[in-house]
């Protein structure tokens, strides 16, 4: 009964409870057990972030980011970011790495974007994982190391980030950071096409092409490619 849940989570938040604001807040931004309300969603947030509370702190800033509930602004967002990543939040961590990658809310330093990435993808977030092998890749904030990229987005593709996987792929495609490996990179294809990442779909319709990597099968390519073409890939239509 999540009406239910909503009506204790308000009566622990206007007691002080920092975990039912925040709770509370989720409720009006997914309208669950409540009618969707961001402006009243940011305000627990706020509450709760002021109390100290480190998700209320992410939550305060990706309202901020969005302008859902308070008028968008991204000093704000990357200021309450910022709070919740030196507390550890490593959500928080990645999205102040983006920040300074696009110099949103903050000048754009690359440098510091690297650093924390490298801080959430210690702690285990994939996504600051993805980014931190990107930024090797590209050289951007540190010195262009493929072996470090293809390295980092191998931890975050055996940890379920498709994206990585994908990028994975390629790199054992164009023996970047690895040795080239055909069918290495036609099975990362494979296991971030079937978790539906349109760019790997495409990549392993190629590789059915053209039997790179496994037995040329020019039905699985077009497969695949319809598969990719429905999910928007332009290359692939």
């Amino acid at each position: 009964d999540l009406a239910l849940a909503v009506s204790w989570w308000r009566k622990a938040a206007e007691a002080g409870h920092a975990d039912a604001m925040h709770n509370l807040a989720c409720s009006y931004s997914k309208g669950e057990g409540v009618a969707k309300d961001w402006a009243l969603a940011a305000s627990w947030w706020r509450k709760a972030a002021e109390a100290g509370h480190t998700d209320a702190m992410f939550g305060l800033g990706c309202s901020y980011d969005d302008g859902e509930g308070v008028a968008e602004d991204r000093a704000l967002a990357a200021s309450w970011w910022r709070k919740a990543a030196e507390a550890g939040h490593t959500d928080a961590m990645h999205n102040l790495a983006w920040s300074y990658r696009k110099g949103e809310g903050v000048a754009e330093d690359l440098a510091l974007a690297v650093s924390w990435w490298r801080k959430a993808a210690e702690a285990g977030n994939t996504d600051a994982m993805f980014g931190l092998a990107c930024s090797y890749g590209d050289g951007e904030g540190v010195a262009q190391d493929w072996a470090l990229a293809a390295s980092w987005w191998r931890k975050a593709a055996e940890a379920g980030h498709t994206d990585a996987m994908h990028n994975l792929a390629c790199s054992y495609r164009k023996g970047e950071g690895v040795a080239k490996d055909w069918a290495l990179a036609a099975s990362w294809l494979q296991k971030a096409a079937e978790a539906g990442q349109s760019g790997a779909m495409h990549n392993l319709a190629r590789a059915y092409s053209t039997g790179e990597g496994v037995a040329k099968d020019l039905a699985l390519a077009v497969s695949w490619w319809r598969k990719a073409a429905e999910a928007g890939h332009t290359d692939a239509m």
